[in-house]
């Protein structure tokens, strides 16, 4: 087996991971949804007379930040095997003598303009990981600082302080994560 063969099997192998990834996410996303607005919903159509309703409040905030930390885990995941793609491609391309593989180099040259792909990818990002699943999580801590604010033992009053916390050092990180640093190509060959 040829090196050019050996590259190009890691190249395939790391395009089939980032795929996975992204399936990966797209499960996140939709079984935080789903299961967010299940709550809710079942919230709204009077389950909050039961004792359900504790459960039903008290479980949005850990699976709003569960949904987060899972997509910022696979995300970072593709970031990572990105990068080493746009290095393949360089090698691969080298050692052909010609350019064959652009893929990855394309994707971080961003000369695509203000309402590229990238861009619009980013925006998408944001208003699920920055804004819907935090204000959804923050809102579920709300709605238990209000109900049951006149029995806030402090099992209650940790729970709570846990979940804010928890939510925005998640926020953090998927800000970080998707601002993520673009990488000197020279840093990692």
């Amino acid at each position: 087996m040829t090196e050019i063969e050996v590259l190009f099997g890691m190249y395939k192998f790391l395009r089939e991971e980032i795929r996975q990834s992204i399936d990966a996410q797209n499960k996140i996303i939709l079984g935080g949804g789903i299961l967010i607005g299940l709550f809710y919903g079942l919230q709204l159509n009077g389950i909050n007379s039961s004792s359900y309703y504790s459960f039903l409040i008290f479980a949005i905030a850990p699976i709003s930040i569960i949904s987060i930390i899972l997509w910022t885990i696979e995300q970072s995941r593709i970031m990572r095997a990105g990068m080493y793609l746009e290095f393949l491609e360089d090698k691969i391309n080298n050692n052909i003598g010609e350019v064959i593989l652009t893929w990855e180099n394309w994707l971080r040259r961003g000369e695509m303009g203000k309402l590229d792909p990238h861009t619009i990818h980013h925006f998408a990002q944001y208003l699920v990981f920055i804004l819907f699943f935090p204000i959804i999580g923050f809102f579920s801590i709300f709605i238990i600082y209000t109900d049951y604010k006149a029995i806030l033992s402090s099992k209650l009053f940790l729970y709570t302080l846990f979940n804010s916390i928890g939510l925005l050092i998640v926020i953090i990180m998927a800000i970080l994560v998707i601002n993520h640093k673009k990488v000197a190509k020279e840093e990692y060959r």
